[in-house]
């Protein structure tokens, strides 16, 4: 195999494991949410909703128990390439670009104590 294939080979696999590999950063957001999380086991329902506010939704667990679920939308503010034109005068517009939702997932049970959870989406 010729040498330059070689190393072409070798830059691009470099380069794809750098992109695509979970940062530093992120490892360190994903552990401070799995201690916030879990400091939440043992507690009751109506603490969790009294620091973290009304939840998106509550559902039966079907076994008398409940899941309770808190859900962000997380976005990127960027100029679009539409621009506003306002009296002869263009202005780029600022609009939410797609994200991603953050969920926060808390498994409680038939005595409104706190047993589970999981997340997903930093």
């Amino acid at each position: 195999m010729p040498k330059s294939l070689v190393l072409s080979a070798s830059i691009i696999f470099m380069l794809n494991s750098y992109c695509c590999a979970p940062k530093v950063n992120d490892f360190r957001k994903a552990s401070k949410i799995d201690r916030i999380m879990d400091s939440w086991v043992g507690h009751y329902q109506s603490e969790l909703v009294a620091y973290w506010g009304a939840p998106t939704e509550i559902v039966s667990d079907g076994k008398g128990g409940s899941v309770v679920i808190y859900e962000s939308l997380k976005g990127t503010w960027g100029n679009l390439r539409d621009k506003r034109i306002v009296g002869g005068t263009h202005y780029p517009t600022k609009s939410r670009q797609p994200g991603y939702a953050a969920t926060r997932i808390f498994y409680v049970n038939e005595e409104g104590i706190i047993y589970s959870w999981k997340w997903s989406g930093l």
